[in-house]
């Protein structure tokens, strides 16, 4: 067991140990539950509700809207990238002192998100006139390498 309160790491089999910050974990976790899909199992389980209930105004806040205030659909993207900013210093941490080795990570990294994105936007079928080319999976790629470079 580790030293550190939230921390755990894992078996012994491993070559090398490597801590895991369970509370980042959990949150990340979170964010993806709604990432890939739990507003639409929350909308099925509130859309009978009475409209004037609770329940009504609760189902609101997981539709995505152009903008009519904020609404807790809208911190599903900024909590993502503020994850990977708080684990992005554990991520660099075994390149200290390789200056070289940490570029060459941030950079493959940041280029394969970017890359990924533009794939989910199907560039591959050669529409450009009407892709979309600043999509979630750009914006945390570009933020990714930005603030490993800072």
């Amino acid at each position: 067991m580790s030293d550190h309160p939230g921390l755990t790491e894992p078996a012994a089999s491993t070559q090398q140990t490597t801590e895991r910050i369970v509370s980042i974990d959990a949150l990340r976790g979170f964010d993806m539950f709604w990432i890939v899909g739990g507003s639409s199992i929350a909308i099925e389980l509130l859309k009978n509700a009475d409209p004037e209930s609770f329940a009504s105004r609760l189902a609101l806040q997981f539709k995505h809207v152009e903008w009519e205030g904020f609404r807790f659909y809208d911190l599903i993207f900024p909590l993502f990238l503020f994850l990977v900013g708080c684990v992005l210093p554990y991520s660099l941490q075994k390149y200290s002192g390789q200056p070289t080795a940490a570029y060459r990570r941030l950079f493959r990294r940041g280029f394969l998100l970017i890359l990924l994105g533009f794939v989910y936007n199907d560039v591959l079928q050669f529409d450009f006139a009407n892709m979309r080319y600043m999509h979630v999976l750009q914006r945390i790629g570009i933020g990714y390498t930005i603030a490993g470079l800072i």
